[in-house]
């Protein structure tokens, strides 16, 4: 708050309508992933693969508009995004890996196998949107266009801002994610499932990471194998 009041005071188009609508624009991606992370984070764990997730969800979904159109590449990117963070857990399951500092170097290593596999699907090479013949105005939608004088990608913050505040606050899973995160010993004597917990919180982070994707190559309308890089340190921070 005293950050953005002496920015107003030193410059005070830092307040007008167009420098906000801008910023709201520009956190998009980085707010969407932080969300998906905040899961990870309550249920005791890391998660260091948002990048390499990131760099394959926007090298794959950006090349499969122009094969099967833009609404299904969407809801095909979406889904790449979600199948990382299950095999994240599919990994830390099936090592034992029940501790923050065993996920971080697993997950570290994840992200290395998805940027390796989006530079080979790109064959390292920088994919743009006016390489794309069939139309790609949803995309463009999500990264420029508004609904009245907030951004499209605001409004899609907002709205899974709520869906997962409901899970997390209003459902029985949700508050099983806490407490695996508080004590797991504890959680799994109350009868709690901690594996399916683990599972979920890493299925959303990886499903929230292929949001931040979409909306980040939307944004700058190319898509490269190292779109992510950075992404991690921002999220968990």
């Amino acid at each position: 708050a005293a950050l953005v009041a002496i920015t107003a005071i030193v410059e005070p188009k830092f307040l007008s309508g167009m420098n906000l609508i801008n910023i709201m624009r520009q956190f998009g991606p980085l707010i969407m992933v932080s969300m998906g992370m905040t899961f990870v984070i309550i249920g005791g764990f890391i998660d260091l693969s948002v990048v390499g997730t990131i760099n394959l969800v926007a090298v794959v979904t950006i090349s499969l508009i122009q094969i099967v159109g833009q609404v299904p590449a969407l809801f095909l990117g979406l889904a790449l995004g979600a199948l990382c963070g299950l095999l994240n857990s599919a990994v830390i399951l099936s090592s034992g890996a029940l501790t923050q500092a065993e996920a971080l170097f697993l997950t570290y290593g994840m992200s290395t196998v998805y940027s390796a596999l989006a530079l080979l699907y790109s064959h390292g090479s920088t994919m743009h949107f006016w390489d794309i013949k069939r139309s790609k105005a949803l995309f463009e939608a999500i990264g420029g266009g508004t609904v009245g004088p907030l951004s499209l990608s605001f409004v899609v913050f907002l709205a899974f801002l709520l869906l997962l505040w409901i899970f997390q606050t209003k459902t029985t899973e949700g508050r099983a994610i806490c407490l695996t995160g508080g004590n797991k010993t504890a959680a799994e004597l109350a009868g709690i499932r901690i594996k399916r917990s683990i599972v979920v919180i890493y299925t959303i982070c990886g499903f929230m990471a292929g949001v931040g994707a979409i909306v980040l190559f939307s944004r700058i309308t190319t898509a490269a194998p190292v779109i992510g890089a950075g992404f991690e340190t921002n999220a968990i921070l």
